[in-house]
């Protein structure tokens, strides 16, 4: 895969993955980043691997637990707010005790930031353990495919969109 750079609102990866990962930023005024990401062994996890190990990342944690690497299409509905389509087996396949594992490594003043695709157990134990290590653990509630208000609990903060927030608070 590779972005050819036009602006024809087609991206076949690169501009994607580029858009996808602000920690980017971060690494490159300095800050030190730690990522864990759960990669397919094919062609599309090897991209994605290679992409990232271009990047100065602290630690890069990139687990293969089996299925094919996740994809998703981001949408805007005519309202505005933005629509995610994706196969997340890839994610939702990440052991639990990895998920731990990794929140282990925050340090007091950290910040744990996660996406919703991993599954819900995961997820609650990556917050509950950063949170324990002093962590502020924040949520990026997409995909909402579970009830996040127990896991919230464990968080400092959460990015939603509208319909995520909706969904979460019942207003």
């Amino acid at each position: 895969m590779a972005d050819d750079g036009a602006d024809d609102g087609a991206d076949d990866g690169a501009g994607g993955l580029d858009r996808f990962l602000p920690m980017a930023t971060s690494t490159r005024a300095g800050a030190e980043v730690l990522f864990c990401a759960p990669l397919g062994d094919d062609a599309d996890g090897r991209y994605v691997a290679d992409r990232l190990r271009a990047e100065r990342i602290a630690v890069l944690h990139l687990p293969r637990p089996g299925p094919a690497t996740d994809t998703s299409l981001l949408l805007v509905a005519t309202d505005g707010e933005n629509c995610i389509v994706t196969s997340g087996a890839c994610a939702d396949a990440l052991p639990v005790g990895h998920a731990e594992a990794f929140a282990a490594r925050c340090r007091p003043g950290d910040v744990l930031l996660m996406q919703g695709n991993l599954s819900q157990a995961a997820t609650e134990a990556a917050a509950r353990t950063g949170r324990s290590c002093g962590a502020r653990v924040v949520l990026n509630t997409a995909p909402l495919r579970w009830p996040v208000q127990p896991t919230l609990a464990d968080c400092w903060g959460a990015v939603a969109n509208a319909v995520e927030a909706e969904g979460i608070t019942g207003r």
